[in-house]
């Protein structure tokens, strides 16, 4: 995902998009997830067929901005206005319909990753100047996506529920993992709000030509499998 917002083609962008996507499927498939595996690789298909067919689109729209600057940094009180924002509706919503936020630690993990994407969503949406309009619009979308989210996971439960395998109960290096993987998504949303004002530092323009280069993961692999060959 770091590498992702690093390129300048759309078309690479785009791939590591999908290779993106690709892991979080696998990893749910390492919680237990399954229901919600499939409902993420179907998801995708209809997500990423729109991505590719708009594309174009996105390309005229950079170029019409002749070079300016669209973002700016998040402050902290942004931040954390709008994580304690995404929580609210998430907890809120979720209370509302009775889904049962706490029962297994796999759905706490999903939750919490959705929290983070709905909160940078939010963050974005107050803008340096919030205006009530577009901060009241962008809370609506947030709780629109959250409820799709509920639908979409307990529909998947339901359909697929007696077909694929039972989430397991996690020991303490699975539930170690999914901590771990809880931080790497905060750490990426953080990055996300804080991106357009590091962009000039030395550390940042540092990474940045290796996260462009995919931190040269391609060509390991290449190169491992002309060895092996």
């Amino acid at each position: 995902s770091i590498a992702m917002v690093t390129q300048t083609s759309v078309k690479i962008s785009l791939a590591y998009s999908s290779a993106a996507h690709m892991g979080f499927m696998l990893m749910l498939c390492g919680l237990g997830a399954h229901a919600a595996a499939i409902l993420h690789l179907v998801a995708h298909s209809f997500y990423k067929a729109h991505a590719f067919l708009s594309s174009g689109s996105v390309v005229e729209y950079f170029r019409g901005l002749g070079g300016r600057q669209i973002e700016t940094a998040s402050s902290a009180l942004r931040v954390l206005g709008a994580l304690v924002g995404g929580l609210a509706i998430f907890v809120g919503l979720g209370a509302l319909l009775g889904a049962p936020l706490g029962e297994r630690p796999a759905s706490m993990l999903l939750g919490a990753i959705l929290v983070m994407a709905i909160s940078h969503l939010l963050a974005k949406g107050a803008g340096d100047v919030p205006r009530p309009y577009v901060i009241g619009r962008t809370a609506l979308s947030a709780a629109a996506v959250t409820l799709a989210f509920f639908a979409l996971e307990a529909g998947a439960s339901r359909i697929l529920g007696g077909a694929v395998a039972a989430v397991p109960e996690p020991g303490a290096g699975t539930l170690a993992v999914m901590g771990l993987v809880a931080a790497a998504f905060a750490g990426v949303t953080l990055l996300q709000t804080q991106l357009p004002a590091r962009a000039a530092e030395p550390a940042w323009r540092a990474a940045y030509v290796h996260l462009k280069n995919g931190l040269y993961a391609n060509a390991l692999f290449d190169r491992m499998a002309g060895t092996l060959r």
